[in-house]
């Protein structure tokens, strides 16, 4: 029996998650984590994962400070 395939994602705001992605993951047979930045900064595993998924955000690179 094959196990199942893991995808994780890095959300950094709370007001964007991983929206389209996430049923289209589980209907294929991911199990889904997330990292939520916002909340902790814990990584899983690297071999923990088959599928990475990094989200973006409403901050740009000239925001260094904020």
């Amino acid at each position: 029996m094959a196990s199942q395939r893991r995808a994780h994602y890095f959300q950094h705001v709370p007001f964007e998650g991983p929206g389209s992605i996430e049923p289209w993951l589980v209907s294929n047979g991911y199990e889904l984590t997330g990292t939520r930045y916002f909340e902790s900064a814990d990584l899983p595993e690297p071999d923990a994962i088959d599928f990475l998924v990094i989200m973006g955000g409403p901050m740009n690179v000239n925001e260094e400070d904020a």
